[in-house]
């Protein structure tokens, strides 16, 4: 039986050459250097309710973070489910961004005030993606 490559995109693909949907930790953004490169000297646009700051590099794979700022989300409750909310519209929507050749490392940060339903935050993470993939 003939193996998939998966290292163009980056994710798992079943037996049956399906692609399956997860965000694994090498997917994750790690490190103080990486994170500070990203937020100092990173370009950004906003597609409200997600401020998207991100650089490219060609050496490494495409990392994301997800961030929830404490002065707008005062409960964890609120902090956490809007980050789980982000995660999983990207997870369901990565393969927009990883469709293109070379790697990025990219924040996403909420800037809404109120803590917006799924298929609002699906759909704004859909067209961020779109928009960065023209970008790079």
């Amino acid at each position: 039986m003939n193996k998939i490559d998966s290292s163009a995109c980056y994710s798992s693909v079943d037996m049956e050459g399906k692609l399956k949907y997860t965000l694994s930790r090498n997917e994750r953004l790690k490190g103080t250097k990486a994170v500070q490169q990203v937020f100092a000297g990173g370009e950004s646009f906003t597609c409200y309710p997600l401020r998207v700051l991100y650089v490219r590099d060609a050496e490494s794979r495409t990392q994301v973070l997800f961030s929830v700022p404490k002065k707008r989300f005062r409960h964890a409750v609120d902090r956490n489910r809007l980050k789980r909310l982000m995660r999983e519209a990207y997870r369901l929507n990565k393969h927009i961004l990883l469709q293109k050749k070379g790697g990025l490392h990219v924040a996403f940060v909420a800037i809404a005030d109120v803590l917006p339903n799924f298929d609002f935050v699906q759909k704004k993470m859909r067209e961020a993606l779109l928009l960065l993939a023209e970008k790079e």
